[in-house]
């Protein structure tokens, strides 16, 4: 979608092709009319416009939302619902990790971050670990030091030790007791997106939440807060969409497009490339009939998940452009879930990752959206709870009642796991109140089958590597009319996600513009350097590593050289 808005507004004719019926991928979410269907909505899982992004927020002020104004107003936290019942306009967030319940944080300004010498990042860290409780004084001291290591791990460091370990190993959660081990448990798992059976990079965690979060607190250009004050929003934090994504953004951005001449055909799914003489020539559909139909363009972008490339890449292709199969470095992660149904639920948001159990996101969707559910689907939802579950809690991690991980259970062990998980962890005894729960579904992304449940759509994994030795596809390559876009595309970042997303695909157009000659002005970037306030600490740590010693912060454990 980014790439097509970047072409058409530079005079191309575009064509987008999407295998479901409504606009959006992993972020579509839409409302049933009243009386289609028992639920009021459809969801593939909750999503949030993170402070420290630059892309997503500046491409959301240039789509017209119809209204006079641009889809940037639909930034929210806690819109405020008037016309919402008091026991559905939100008033809790539960938070667990490990067998701590986290209260308020520190007080921090962008003044006081900015303004804070590095040296005494461990005090800080300590101060603010010794506010969330039960973490013996050795506990606090590791990952004090550790978080500080981390953050100012230099570039040959990063490349040749945090890129080929876990942020646990990282962070030697081997040395801490088990309830501080799930703070960087939780980080890599739940935050991040951790690649099934291999976990995530501690140098790709690092590249995400770390360097953005520096540039932005630097005021480079564009770099997002996290702010709109404009919102009509009880607070004035800019990070969730006030209604479902497909309804408030992919919908106005279509519309916008078609303006500039754009054309989207859903329910086509691409089953083929072809090529001949160092470029594709044509590529086969499958339309809503089942019918393979040939497509041919000057220019092809192509935004697919990792397991999908490599259907697509076949050897004829690979043999064209061998970096393509760079693909097969793309480690799938797994992020999918449910959503419950109550009359009255007063959740916001929660985070639930406690000792020995799953790891859970939780969003009251009746609170972050600008909507009275009790219009749609059934008429009866009043309160809907939107449960994310990770790779490790599907595969791996057994639940408390029947020992298993969720994808071994049945249905009715499934919501017994999680309506025991939710009882347990997030305080939501009252909400399962008799009357009070009407039922639950499972994302769009997640189907029950004669053999189970099977997840249908994943993202690509911060697996270790992806920094340095096994990266991901770059958005460009051998093949002169190929082009490379979304979270599973090589990127700034190595993460996948709805920035990195956008970044290939502006790398994409701005080659598009080269190789076409097309005198149009390329897609601004943002700045990707590494933050100013961290380069002396970062250069004397490579120093550091030349020499075979640890970072200067990592006094206690220090991590293993692999």
């Amino acid at each position: 979608m980014a790439a097509a808005h970047e072409l058409s507004t530079r005079g191309f004719k575009v064509t987008v092709y999407e295998r479901h019926s409504r606009l959006g991928g992993m972020v579509r979410a839409y409302t049933n009319p009243l009386g289609t269907s028992a639920n009021p909505f459809e969801m593939s899982a909750q999503h949030f416009v993170l402070p420290s992004y630059a892309i997503v927020p500046e491409t959301l002020r240039s789509i017209p939302n119809g209204r006079g104004g641009t889809v940037f107003d639909s930034l929210a936290l806690i819109p405020r619902n008037p016309n919402v019942g008091a026991g559905n306009q939100g008033q809790r967030a539960p938070v667990t990790v490990g067998t701590t319940q986290f209260i308020a944080p520190l007080p921090l300004t962008p003044e006081a971050v900015r303004s804070a010498p590095i040296e005494r990042y461990p005090q800080y860290i300590s101060d603010a670990l010794g506010q969330l409780g039960k973490y013996t004084p050795a506990d606090t001291a590791l990952l004090a030091s550790k978080f500080a290591a981390w953050v100012t791990s230099g570039p040959r460091r990063s490349v040749g030790q945090l890129d080929k370990m876990t942020l646990r190993q990282f962070f030697r959660t081997d040395r801490m007791s088990a309830n501080a081990a799930w703070l960087p448990w939780t980080i890599e798992h739940v935050l991040g997106s951790d690649a099934k059976d291999v976990g995530g990079s501690a140098e790709a965690l690092k590249e995400f939440f770390v360097d953005p979060l520096f540039r932005t607190l630097e005021s480079r250009d564009r770099y997002y807060w996290g702010l709109n004050i404009d919102a009509e929003s009880a607070l004035p934090l800019g990070i969730c969409f006030d209604g479902p994504e497909t309804e408030v953004w992919f919908d106005p951005w279509a519309r916008h497009m078609r303006t500039l001449g754009a054309e989207f055909k859903v329910n086509h799914t691409l089953t083929q490339l072809r090529t001949d003489g160092g470029q594709i020539t044509s590529a086969i559909v499958r339309d809503e009939r089942g019918r393979a139909v040939e497509v041919t363009a000057d220019y092809y972008v192509l935004a697919v998940p990792g397991d999908r490339m490599r259907t697509l890449f076949t050897p004829d292709i690979t043999r064209a452009d061998p970096g393509l199969r760079d693909a097969w470095n793309v480690l799938p992660a797994y992020e999918t879930g449910f959503q419950l149904w109550f009359r009255e639920l007063d959740i916001t948001l929660g985070l639930v990752a406690p000792e020995n159990g799953w790891y859970t996101f939780l969003g009251g969707v009746n609170t972050i959206w600008q909507r009275d559910l009790r219009k749609f689907g059934s008429g009866q939802v009043g309160g809907a709870l939107d449960i994310e579950i990770f790779s490790s809690s599907l595969f791996q991690v057994p639940g408390r009642l029947f020992g298993k991980p969720m994808l071994q259970l049945t249905k009715e062990q499934t919501i017994a796991e999680l309506r025991d998980h939710l009882i347990r962890h997030a305080g939501m005894a009252e909400a399962f109140r008799p009357g009070n729960f009407l039922g639950w579904t499972p994302h769009t992304t997640l189907q029950w089958t004669n053999t189970g449940w099977d997840v249908t759509d994943v993202r690509a994994g911060d697996a270790p590597g992806n920094a340095g030795r096994r990266p991901r596809p770059s958005p460009t390559g051998a093949l002169r009319n190929l082009f490379l876009a979304g979270g599973s595309v090589r990127n700034s970042t190595f993460v996948d996600s709805q920035e990195s997303a956008m970044e290939t695909a502006r790398r994409s157009v701005n080659a598009i513009l080269e190789r076409s000659g097309v005198n149009e002005p390329k897609c601004w970037l943002p700045d990707y350097s590494p933050p100013k306030a961290l380069a002396g600490v970062r250069a004397d740590d490579d120093r550091r590593y030349a020499a075979g010693l640890p970072n200067i912060f990592d006094v206690i454990a220090p991590a293993p050289r692999l």
